[in-house]
């Protein structure tokens, strides 16, 4: 609970530094009071002990809000005018007294406002070089071009501020018996923090923790088809594949349910029945997630469709791999399971997390009706999450060739429609590169077409997408610079 309040007190630090105008005020048109009430919180968050990477931005904030409140005699002309009108009754309304209070005391609080003990100082680690490094880094991604330097610290320090809890949930549902050390563990709350900064989407700390966590646990479901699921042969690829249809089975797959299903195993070797415990483990986790239990029926539903399309896909992969191995040492893949198109379209995408995540998220902000309001919206919403998938998958690729190569993982430029035989990695990545060029026309159509359905009175449902796209663009960019399985 208490990192909790942190995160939301910093949650209210940032929004109101962002929300500050040019001229220094704050509110739609420049409201004497609303500026005072920013001037007010700023210096009372200012006492929190991990903003000081950000300290002098919230100091010149209140400094030039101050100034704002001088300029236009705010302290002097006690009569308010029609922008002062910030209440709202029948009518919109201000209080002369209360206003003049506001701005008395926003010109006379102390900065910071207290002076808090160690125990304070001891619930959260902020390491201010790790700030500093990683804002450097992120600094040189497209997406944060032009981005000010405090406002990714404030989004890394945010991002900080959740591990705690989430290494609470760290063993939650894989053992990491056989994986190797969670290097990503670090900077994945960041890769919600940021894209929700960026566009201000404003989610809340509930949303952004549960997603952060589902994307730990995928990190995790990759890891384990890496380092255990990998290292059996094509019998256990085999029964995983029927074993996972038989968890799916039952529509209405619960925690019980999936559990009886994998335990009916008894004659199964050890190696493959731990696979199916482990597996059944992130069938519960992913189902019986407090959060996404008001979700509609239908929601529910689709999360369980791709759940499973997204567990299938890793055993085909595994399978696909496999063959890879047994061909030997060769830069193209002589019996590829389909053509390119196809196979990056299906399989290679839905290997990644993003499909059955997007499903997940849509459970999260749904309640008893389905979240689309409509079929056209769930379509073009459905559309932007498949291109941005295979968008991802083509950078995970470009940013792996070589641990691919070595470990012999089915990759992109190892299907014959490349010709890599003849190509250098920059040429075969090159190439790679200007597919994805292809697949962002299309996902920027998508978004225009999402944009238009939805208008004005559905333009939150927009607004979630693009944060779901900008947390999944984060790795694209990543992968561009290098391979995320290697960076710490």
């Amino acid at each position: 609970m208490k990192v909790k309040v942190m995160v939301v007190l910093f949650q209210i630090l940032t929004r109101t530094l962002q929300q500050q105008a040019e001229d220094g005020s704050w509110g739609v048109a420049g409201s004497r009071e609303e500026t005072a009430y920013a001037i007010i919180t700023l210096a009372n968050v200012d006492s929190l002990p991990f903003v000081t990477p950000i300290a002098t931005q919230i100091e010149s904030a209140i400094s030039r809000g101050r100034k704002y409140l001088k300029s236009i005699n705010a302290l002097e002309d006690i009569k308010l005018t029609p922008t002062d009108y910030i209440w709202a009754g029948k009518i919109s309304y201000g209080v002369e007294n209360v206003c003049h209070s506001y701005v008395l005391g926003a010109m006379n609080a102390q900065v910071p406002q207290y002076l808090l003990g160690p125990r304070v100082s001891a619930l959260v680690n902020i390491p201010a070089k790790r700030v500093s490094s990683f804002t450097k880094f992120y600094g040189r991604l497209p997406m944060f071009a032009g981005v000010d330097a405090w406002k990714l610290k404030a989004w890394l320090i945010e991002g900080y501020l959740f591990l705690p809890e989430l290494e609470k949930m760290r063993l939650g549902v894989f053992s990491r018996g056989g994986m190797d050390e969670d290097k990503y563990f670090e900077y994945l709350p960041f890769s919600w923090t940021g894209p929700n900064g960026l566009e201000s989407i404003n989610a809340g700390a509930q949303t952004l923790f549960d997603m952060i966590v589902i994307s730990m646990v995928n990190y995790q479901v990759d890891e384990f088809f890496d380092g255990v699921v990998a290292r059996g042969d094509m019998s256990t690829i085999a029964l995983l594949k029927r074993n996972i249809e038989k968890l799916f089975s039952d529509s209405t797959t619960s925690s019980s349910s999936a559990k009886d299903a994998v335990n009916g195993f008894e004659d199964l070797p050890t190696y493959d029945q731990d696979i199916y415990n482990q597996l059944s483990e992130f069938l519960n986790f992913v189902v019986s997630y407090p959060r996404i239990q008001n979700a509609s029926l239908n929601d529910k539903a689709q999360l369980q469709l791709e759940l499973k399309t997204y567990l299938l896909a890793h055993t085909q992969q595994c399978e696909d791999s496999i063959k890879l191995r047994r061909q030997g040492a060769q830069k193209i893949c002589n019996s590829p399971p389909s053509s390119y198109m196809r196979w990056v379209r299906n399989t290679a995408s839905d290997h990644l997390s993003s499909t059955y995540a997007f499903a997940f998220m849509v459970c999260l902000l749904g309640n008893e009706i389905d979240y689309f309001p409509n079929t056209e919206i769930r379509f073009i919403a459905q559309d932007c999450c498949t291109h941005l998938s295979v968008i991802c998958r083509m950078f995970n690729d470009y940013g792996s060739l070589e641990r691919d190569r070595k470990e012999s993982n089915l990759n992109s430029m190892f299907f014959p429609e490349f010709h890599g035989e003849g190509k250098s990695d920059t040429e075969l990545r090159t190439e790679l590169v200007r597919l994805t060029k292809y697949e962002r026309k299309c996902l920027a159509l998508s978004f225009d077409e999402l944009k238009a359905a939805c208008g004005d009175r559905h333009r939150r449902v927009y607004d979630m997408m693009r944060l779901f796209y900008n947390a999944s663009e984060i790795y694209t960019e990543v992968y561009e610079v290098k391979d995320l399985s290697t960076w710490h």
